[in-house]
């Protein structure tokens, strides 16, 4: 296990939410040439753009920051493909967010409609609206996809560690869409008999890897760590995935012992 420390200098740190706000203004802002299509697709790209600037904690890019440097990693705070690849983290979580809601069927988030029902609202009291609202969010969800491999794949860090990390990315895509798959089934069966093992793996699985293990282990890997050692700073996360399930035990046990 690295014996290393995750907390950088006050002022830098601070500084990083700012960063990579700054980076993600300028990302939208380079892709509206990209995405030129004329008046029909403006305003989706407008969602879009509202949509993954919405504010958050952006949990996932700063843990990719903080690990990468933690781990030796050369750049600077404020290099551009740094911050670079700590976005296509944040866009990968746009990407989960916009098909988890259509999903569920939510009506929020982050206090605002949800991408589905901003399209939606778009087209007005037409018959059709919320089935357009569902099937431009599907499509744009996966654009979101796209994006965030690509960016992550036009990161200046050299080809090795970079293949390295993409790998992992869409290791931990695939195991995020198995846990949604998870929560589905999970959702449809009758109460007793959903077990605690099926609750902890669906959120190992949809939650938990591409939110804590992809940041550290791609940030592990970027800064030069091998795949073995980057796969140990993933060894803490039992206790955040434990708490994160404890919240449900009461609804299906009722042992006097804590989970």
């Amino acid at each position: 296990m690295f014996a290393v420390s995750l907390t950088p200098p006050m002022v830098e740190r601070e500084s990083l939410p700012g960063l990579l706000e700054q980076e993600m203004q300028g990302f939208f802002h380079r892709q509206k040439e990209r995405y030129e299509f004329g008046d029909l697709f403006e305003p989706v790209f407008f969602d879009m753009c509202e949509f993954v600037g919405r504010k958050g904690k952006r949990i996932r890019p700063l843990l990719f920051l903080l690990t990468y440097r933690a781990l030796g990693g050369k750049k600077g705070w404020a290099d551009k493909s740094l911050i670079q690849a700590a976005l296509s983290l944040e866009l990968l979580h746009a990407f989960v967010l916009v098909h988890d809601d259509l999903i569920d069927r939510s009506e929020k988030r982050r206090g605002l409609p949800t991408f589905h029902k901003l399209v939606e609202q778009r087209q007005g009291r037409m018959s059709h609206a919320e089935r357009t609202g569902q099937g431009v969010a599907l499509v744009v969800g996966d654009l979101l996809f796209a994006l965030a491999v690509e960016t992550l794949q036009q990161s200046s860090f050299e080809p090795v560690p970079r293949q390295l990390a993409l790998a992992k990315l869409l290791s931990y895509v695939t195991d995020t869409g198995v846990g949604e798959i998870f929560d589905i089934l999970l959702g449809s069966r009758d109460i007793g008999r959903v077990t605690r093992d099926e609750i902890e793996l669906t959120y190992l699985l949809k939650t938990t890897r591409y939110t804590f293990e992809a940041p550290c282990v791609i940030g592990a890997l970027l800064a030069g760590a091998s795949s073995e050692k980057a796969d140990e700073t993933t060894c803490w996360r039992s206790p955040i995935w434990t708490e994160k399930t404890s919240s449900c035990r009461p609804i299906f046990w009722r042992e006097k012992k804590p989970f």
